[in-house]
């Protein structure tokens, strides 16, 4: 399962546990191909929703220890909104 994916030189990467790889998509398809429990929180990434550690005004940091900057206002909502259908 991906961690978060992000979009580099004409590539979009899958960071996994295990390893990183690499797609020829657009953010856009990849958006519309992996569902809800990903949340896109500035252009050039995606993050699984799952795997948030913890978040700031600023930042998102994973559970695998990378801290992303947050370029989305709407993503507190979006994580409250997760965290509530999950736990129903």
């Amino acid at each position: 399962t991906a961690i978060d994916v992000e979009a580099a030189n004409k590539q979009v990467l899958f960071h996994m546990a295990n390893g990183t790889a690499a797609y020829h998509y657009t953010m856009g398809e990849i958006e519309a191909m992996i569902g809800d429990r990903f949340f896109r929180i500035q252009r050039s990434f995606l993050i699984n929703l799952q795997y948030v550690a913890s978040y700031t005004a600023k930042t998102v940091t994973m559970q695998n220890g990378d801290v992303l900057s947050l370029k989305n206002k709407g993503f507190a909502d979006a994580y409250h909104n997760y965290m509530f259908l999950l736990n129903r």
